[in-house]
């Protein structure tokens, strides 16, 4: 219900992650499409260290809203930290599908391509970040880093 999903809230806010999740898990239960109550979940799984409940809870919401390229971005930075280096880097392709103009889409993307050994395909999509955003300096060196 709505009403765990702000008692989720304001537990996370005074640093109680436990009972935030069991608040967030109610809600989940009673309305499965309330995308609020899945991020609660998911941020509050991935603050304590459950990095698959994280991802379950990311991909539900997808489920409920999957044209939203922010959800896309989050499950592929949790697939990422769980060492799938190509889910994360197919999540990245959904996201900038859905938004190109994401720099920090195309970025992400370059470093999965970087892990999973495809450096041209990395280099495009760090120089193509670089085009839509040029204050992602990082990428920069990382670009000659590579060229060299």
């Amino acid at each position: 219900s709505q009403a765990d999903v702000e008692a989720g809230k304001i537990m996370v806010k005074q640093g109680d992650n436990t009972g935030a999740l069991t608040h967030f898990r109610a809600a989940v239960d009673h309305h499965p499409t309330l995308i609020e109550a899945q991020l609660g979940l998911a941020r509050t799984s991935e603050l304590l260290g459950n990095l698959e409940e994280a991802i379950d809870g990311i991909t539900r919401a997808i489920a409920v809203n999957p044209d939203n390229a922010s959800l896309y971005s989050r499950l592929a930075e949790l697939t990422a930290r769980h060492q799938d280096f190509l889910s994360a880097a197919r999540y990245y392709q959904r996201a900038i599908s859905l938004e190109p103009g994401n720099a920090n889409n195309h970025a992400g993307l370059g470093y999965m391509m970087m892990l999973t050994g495809d450096r041209s395909a990395a280099l495009k999509e760090w120089e193509r970040a670089l085009e839509i955003d040029p204050s992602l300096t990082e990428l920069r060196g990382k670009i000659e880093q590579f060229r060299r």
